[in-house]
């Protein structure tokens, strides 16, 4: 059984598409096909249903997914063997874009003064469920995420801080009358983040809808706007801290109850901690506030 099926094996598995899976891998789909019959011949079972052009996992597929998870680790944990303990390699980080511009600058900076030899990429433009799925197919080191409690018994949650999400804008203000916030002139993330999701759940039940004045999926450009009094926002406190504290922002109070969320580091328990994932850890443990 050859390595290079296996992973081929994963990558299938996790896009569901061999064409897909070929472009990743940078192989030809006919390759991507011949290592997926030779593992089906070398295991003795069906890994996939071929279904028309598709191929999805089957019982058998879905069960063989932790042995090669195994099998790829052990390689991996063996191939560092006899190397160096000093960080060094790819980190691949799954970020929340509010934690990449707010959290993430002191993590980094203190990282790579002291670890300049490990190359560092961020992604910022995947869902929590997709940096779920990376973690599973090892495409991520680490998920770092702003949302409800992400929990499993093959996740590890290195960092779990309850934050809360308020109300922001430029003057000094309070709203008496909860029916106000639907005409008040928001600008908001996008529909489906977490936050804003947990925002207009709260207020359906006060039978309220909002019609905010801009949507973007930038925390930044939304902060820079509301600083420049251009409407109001919901946003979680990491985000809009120091413009709080330096008194560029207030936050409005209002009759809605208190919402926050867990701002999350996670990695995969079967994963092993490489030199680099442990000296991140550390830096992240640095500058966390006690």
């Amino acid at each position: 059984m050859e390595v290079r099926f296996l992973e081929t094996f994963l990558k299938v598995a996790h896009t569901e598409n061999v064409s897909l899976a070929a472009a990743e891998l940078d192989y030809s789909q006919s390759a991507v096909t011949l290592h997926i019959q030779q593992l089906e011949r070398t295991v003795g079972v069906p890994l996939f249903d071929r279904l028309g052009r598709g191929v999805q996992l089957n019982e058998n597929g879905r069960a063989f997914i932790p042995h090669a998870k195994a099998v790829l680790q052990s390689i991996q944990r063996a191939r560092h063997f006899a190397h160096s303990d000093v960080p060094s390699g790819k980190l691949r980080i799954g970020c929340a874009e509010s934690i990449a511009h707010t959290v993430l600058p002191d993590v980094l900076t203190m990282f790579h003064e002291t670890y300049p030899g490990v190359e560092v990429v961020i992604e910022t433009e995947w869902t929590p469920d997709d940096m779920l799925k990376a973690l599973w197919a090892n495409e991520l080191d680490f998920m770092y995420t702003f949302d409800e409690p992400v929990v499993g018994d093959d996740l590890i949650r290195a960092v779990v801080v309850e934050e809360p999400i308020v109300f922001v804008q430029k003057e000094a203000r309070s709203i008496e009358a909860i029916e106000s916030l639907e005409r008040a002139p928001f600008l908001l993330t996008e529909r489906g983040v977490s936050y804003r999701h947990a925002l207009e759940h709260a207020l359906l039940g006060y039978g309220i809808r909002l019609h905010p004045m801009l949507e973007v999926g930038d925390t930044s450009l939304i902060l820079r706007l509301v600083r420049r009094g251009i409407g109001m926002s919901f946003l979680p406190m990491f985000v809009v801290e120091e413009a709080l504290r330096s008194g560029e922002l207030h936050e409005v109070d209002t009759p809605l109850d208190p919402l926050s969320m867990e701002r999350q580091l996670i990695y995969h328990r079967q994963k092993w901690v490489s030199p680099a994932m442990h000296a991140f850890l550390q830096c992240v443990d640095a500058v966390e506030p006690d």
